[in-house]
């Protein structure tokens, strides 16, 4: 409910359980487990280019969000 109340879209790559999930949220939510470090780069969609590069190269780039309104 608070995904679609919040209009937040959870994708994953992997598949997981909807415990499995739940269980991440959960970890997220409480602080046991911070997200906002993992974010190494935030770019511009004028820069996707080099976002592609830098996960490619997977030396200075962990996650890497692509901010079109940026």
């Amino acid at each position: 409910m608070i995904l679609w109340r919040n209009e937040i879209t959870l994708t994953s790559s992997y598949g997981g359980s909807p415990g499995d999930y739940a269980a991440a949220l959960e970890l997220i939510r409480t602080g046991k487990i911070g997200v906002r470090e993992m974010i190494t780069h935030r770019l511009g969609l004028a820069e996707t280019g080099l976002g592609f590069q830098l996960v490619v190269r997977a030396q200075d780039s962990l996650k890497l969000i692509i901010k079109p309104q940026r």
